[in-house]
């Protein structure tokens, strides 16, 4: 039988989460993500996508993984704003944010920004010399 190791991040709700996915694994808690890629404690790091993908550019021989499906286990966050006395920001803010997820943006920059989908990397960049001055 395999003893799978997951590491998980002190104080975040994944110290609840991961015992009920995984219920056969041992839970190492860590005080830092830099603790998992340095520190040999662990055999998986359970923490959100993005951090996962951020932590790949530092350490490149890891890779992210989702579970499926994807839905299910979806992390919501909040965003904490100074609000002052006037509160025209903030709906400012919550109308956008309603726009973005209705006409499908903000689907469409998570899948670009962090999962990496769709990425078109055959466009010749704007160019002074090229677009404007016609030189090769």
């Amino acid at each position: 039988m395999i003893n799978l190791k997951i590491a998980v991040l002190n104080g975040t709700a994944f110290l609840r989460i991961v015992p009920r996915l995984f219920p056969n694994a041992s839970i190492v808690e860590i005080g830092s993500l830099q603790d998992f890629f340095t520190g040999n404690k662990a055999d998986a790091l359970i923490t959100t996508v993005e951090e996962g993908s951020a932590m790949t550019l530092l350490y490149p021989f890891y890779d992210v993984a989702m579970p499926e499906p994807k839905d299910t286990y979806e992390i919501l966050y909040a965003y904490p704003i100074f609000k002052d006395r006037s509160e025209s920001f903030l709906i400012l803010l919550d109308q956008w944010l309603k726009l973005e997820e209705e006409n499908g943006a903000i689907k469409e920059k998570y899948d670009y920004w962090i999962l990496g989908k769709n990425v078109n990397k055959n466009v010749q960049r704007w160019s002074l010399v090229r677009n404007v001055l016609h030189w090769s």
